[in-house]
């Protein structure tokens, strides 16, 4: 999965990659995992689509869902 992120973020298909990474972070998945992914989508809506009210939700909920991380 985070290989076809990677791709898809190579290919400037970030709107792509965030569906990607939102469609797994749902999954039942390690909490290691999740966490992952949550920090993946946080930086790609912070870093490439500057997309300011969607990175500051997502980085409000991954620090309640990951307080250590």
């Amino acid at each position: 999965m985070l290989a076809q992120v990677a791709l898809l973020r190579s290919r400037a298909q970030y709107e792509n990659a965030v569906r990607v990474l939102s469609d797994a972070i749902g999954q039942p998945l390690p909490s290691a995992t999740r966490e992952r992914l949550s920090f993946e989508l946080g930086s790609i809506l912070t870093h490439q689509l500057h997309d300011r009210a969607r990175a500051c939700a997502h980085w409000a909920r991954h620090e309640q869902e990951h307080p250590g991380g």
